[in-house]
């Protein structure tokens, strides 16, 4: 996966000229991640980052911060990283993306309500951040993708129908934003496939 990824981030004319930032944020991503595995292989939980990073590498507006957003996504919501070292590592404008992906911990749904937690802690917060730049909805697109490939194998059915509802909810935004990106369409196929099992 990491080569594969490498090599379309070395034949992409916007990407190629950041290889030395690009490889950073891989051994950055793979250090703070390193001890992590998926749950339904054990597989290390980088995989997943680099595998993010990978359904974006095709977007007409991919630059830089979009992809190194994506490999560090996860960073803060899963690990002890700091926004500050996202910043002082990658600048701003990673930072942002970073943070708008970072959803309050699940742990709050149990002390706030489901309803609270979904619409103050995951969904309101990540659309008010993609307001302010759209990519980060981009990363959050994919890293939903990703997460459908697998998320049936290892959940019982009431998880799934929930992750079924989210993921409905994330192309109900993408439609009323006009966020153009062909993960909309794999989504919407995935979304039939859970369906089918539910």
């Amino acid at each position: 996966v990491k080569q594969d990824f490498l090599n379309q981030v070395k034949s992409n004319k916007h990407l190629s000229d950041h290889e030395f930032l690009i490889n950073k944020a891989i051994s950055f991503g793979e250090e703070r991640h390193h001890n992590q595995k998926r749950k339904y292989n054990n597989d290390p939980y980088f995989i997943h980052c680099l595998r993010v990073a990978q359904n974006l590498i095709q977007e007409v507006d991919c630059d830089k911060e979009l992809i190194i957003a994506a490999l560090l996504h996860d960073t803060v919501e899963d690990t002890n990283t700091t926004l500050e070292e996202i910043e002082d590592n990658f600048g701003k404008t990673v930072f942002n993306l970073v943070k708008g992906m970072t959803k309050v911990p699940s742990s709050f749904k149990k002390k706030w309500g489901a309803e609270r937690y979904y619409n103050e802690g995951f969904f309101d917060r990540l659309k008010k951040a993609s307001e302010t730049d759209y990519r980060i909805w981009k990363i959050k697109l994919s890293d939903r993708s990703d997460n459908m490939i697998d998320y049936h194998k290892f959940q019982p059915i009431d998880k799934i129908k929930t992750y079924i509802w989210e993921t409905d909810q994330f192309l109900i935004f993408s439609a009323e934003s006009k966020i153009l990106t062909p993960l909309i369409e794999r989504l919407r196929f995935q979304l039939q496939e859970y369906n089918s099992i539910v």
